[in-house]
């Protein structure tokens, strides 16, 4: 783990062990803690200046998540997500999203979409810099976004955690400009299906954009490997 990793001081033990969660959770998505990685309780206390108790926690939260196992005689150590794993994550995202997009054509409001256009216009811009970490921020903003305006915030819940696990395989996945291209040009088609209130029509097209998604997730960890 980095030296570069900081947090402040927070009184409150349960808002303190979810800051810890949150910086080794940003960390192994972000691939700064890459799979394998054994993550020891003292270390990462001792790192972020706070006691093992919310460390514990913590990495309690990410294993229950997925985001680490316990192994024996090894501790805690950060998950190989297989294959297998971001195709059946991935699914159960398509079919929840596409639902969320539905939902959202029927209640979404206007403040609600000139969100979704600036985040669509920053992911232009991002894309032209070729500074994928950025275009992947407002790409994240985009899609919470659209789930919240489903106005389900359970299903917004279910979904981020399925978003949070597949994020780090498909921003590796986004190296090539046709790429970056064709997710902007989805998008923009999402934002029209929803100015126009077509429910039918903003699932099919969450449910095309997500399913390419994981085809070029699928394609770039075949070339990998």
């Amino acid at each position: 783990m980095g030296g570069s990793l900081k947090i402040d001081k927070i009184q409150n033990h349960k808002l303190l062990s979810q800051r810890v969660y949150s910086i080794l959770k940003t960390a192994i998505i972000q691939g700064d803690l890459e799979e394998g990685s054994k993550l020891t309780e003292a270390k990462v206390a001792n790192e972020l200046g706070v006691s093992k108790t919310p460390v514990r926690e913590a990495l309690r939260q990410l294993a229950d998540e997925g985001f680490a196992n316990t192994v024996p005689n090894q501790g805690v150590i950060v998950s190989r997500i297989l294959i297998e794993d971001i195709k059946d994550f991935l699914q159960i995202r398509i079919a929840l999203e596409s639902l969320a997009a539905n939902l959202a054509a029927k209640r979404i409001s206007q403040k609600e979409i000139k969100e979704l256009e600036k985040y669509h216009e920053q992911m232009y811009k991002f894309a032209v810099k070729k500074d994928l970490s950025a275009f992947g921020e407002e790409n994240a903003k985009f899609h919470s976004l659209l789930l919240h305006a489903s106005g389900n915030k359970r299903l917004a819940r279910i979904v981020g955690n399925f978003t949070d696990i597949a994020y780090r395989f498909w921003l590796k996945s986004l190296n090539e400009p046709e790429k970056l291209k064709s997710s902007l040009e989805e998008h923009g088609n999402i934002i029209t299906a929803l100015k126009k209130r077509d429910p039918e029509q903003a699932e099919q097209l969450v449910r095309i954009h997500l399913s390419n998604a994981l085809r070029t997730i699928l394609d770039s960890v075949e070339k990998v490997e």
